[in-house]
């Protein structure tokens, strides 16, 4: 089927091309991608799956997502934007979820072994890369990137394989020696590109593994191994970095500053830091306007994508680096009322899926697989804005896999189904 080539398409090429791609065409490779993702689109439309696809992620999902479609509309209408920043804005925001819709109405189970396969490669070589480009290249920081676009895809790649090793252990699928080499990888490339939040997701996401998943004794067990592998993790970081950088990790007063501190993230004064960016944007912007405060300034308004020539990144960009944090750039845009539902929506996800029953280890093993990207990706929504990205389409495929398994499940129930009437009026 060629939509399944669409799919595999990016799948590929934006993890192992688009970061090359981008030194040779810029930032407008990246329109490669949205002439794949219209064409998926068009076959959603035509196609006539909707109804399945909502059976399958369940109404409220599917009712929330409509409403947050025209909230976004309806900002942008208010606000006089023109259509073709409104088209980019959704284009922003949401061109991913078309992906994520495509991958469960066309993938099947046997498309799912061709993807599992791949992670382990896939972090191997972006290690591989990343060492290259810290000893070599002598690029890190953001500056250090893998295979993919940019920085924050090398973060989703590590949540991503944090998940799965973790739970693969659990899950019985590799040894504790296995899983310790795959977490050293991870946290080598977390140390290459200085993606700080990873030494806290590695005992986040073992936790919240044994909490999820599978339980066992050897579960219980293996926490003496993790609170091991962060000493260990502790001492990598001193080698490279110093001492310095170690208390940064440990010292409250540290933390504090780097998520709360206003001009801390990105070293200039006035600009937004994580955790006040929500409280920030809401004072500076909208403490006398209820109808912006509610809807925001338009979808698309705030983009800094030089297509748009948006005059409101041309006059906050460089002072607020709003854009930096999906907080204050979903509230620029589409108000109070558009990034509450944006956040609803995912976390009704994760109960939809913990409601997902059938009687499969290979199921269970991938819904806790999402369940634990789910809560990643809500902890991602206040940390960076790695989800409006370009190289989040590896991420949504991933995530797609259980839903996949419970379509194939009620196609089979309702096979089950007519067969059985069959035979009981014969």
């Amino acid at each position: 089927m060629r939509v399944k080539y669409i799919i595999k398409i990016l799948f590929l090429f934006t993890i192992f091309f688009m970061s090359y791609a981008k030194v040779f065409a810029g930032n407008s490779i990246a329109f490669i991608t949205d002439i794949l993702n219209i064409a998926l689109f068009i076959y959603l439309i035509q196609s006539k799956k909707i109804s399945s696809i909502i059976s399958v992620i369940g109404k409220p999902v599917s009712v929330l997502f409509l409403v947050l479609i025209i909230v976004g509309l309806f900002s942008g209408i208010i606000n006089s934007l023109s259509p073709i920043t409104i088209f980019w804005g959704f284009r922003t925001f949401y061109r991913f979820s078309i992906f994520f819709l495509a991958c469960i109405a066309v993938l099947s189970i046997e498309d799912i072994k061709y993807y599992n396969k791949w992670l382990p490669k896939i972090l191997i070589i972006n290690f591989a890369v990343s060492a290259i480009q810290y000893f070599i290249l002598n690029e890190r920081g953001d500056l250090n990137k893998g295979t993919l676009g940019d920085n924050s895809g090398l973060y989703i790649l590590c949540y991503i394989c944090l998940a799965y090793f973790i739970l693969a252990y659990i899950y019985n699928r590799i040894s504790l020696k296995t899983m310790f080499i795959y977490i050293s990888l991870i946290l080598l490339i977390a140390i290459f590109s200085e993606l700080k939040v990873i030494f806290f997701l590695i005992p986040f996401t073992y936790i919240l593994s044994i909490i999820i998943g599978k339980k066992s004794i050897k579960t219980v067990s293996s926490i003496i191994f993790i609170s091991v592998f962060s000493f260990i993790g502790l001492f990598l970081i001193t080698f490279f970095y110093g001492a310095k950088y170690t208390s940064f990790l440990t010292d409250q007063e540290e933390i504090q500053a780097y998520a709360f501190e206003a001009g801390h993230y990105n070293f200039q004064e006035g600009g937004l830091n994580r955790g006040t960016a929500l409280t920030d944007i809401d004072n500076i912007f909208y403490h006398n306007n209820p109808i912006e405060r509610y809807f925001g300034m338009g979808i698309g308004s705030a983009s800094p994508s030089p297509l748009i020539n948006s005059s409101f990144f041309n006059r906050y960009g460089s002072q607020l680096s709003y854009f930096y944090f999906l907080t204050s750039y979903l509230l620029i845009e589409q108000g109070w009322l558009g990034f509450l539902l944006y956040v609803t929506i995912w976390t009704i996800l994760v109960f939809r899926l913990r409601n997902l029953k059938i009687k499969n280890e290979e199921f269970n093993f991938w819904k806790s697989f999402s369940i634990i990207l789910l809560v990643q990706i809500i902890l991602s929504i206040w940390y960076n804005a790695s989800l409006v990205r370009d190289d989040c389409w590896f991420l949504f495929l991933y995530l797609s896999i259980p839903f996949i398994y419970y379509k194939q499940h009620l196609l089979r129930s309702k096979i089950s189904h007519i067969i059985k009437n069959k035979n009981e009026i014969d």
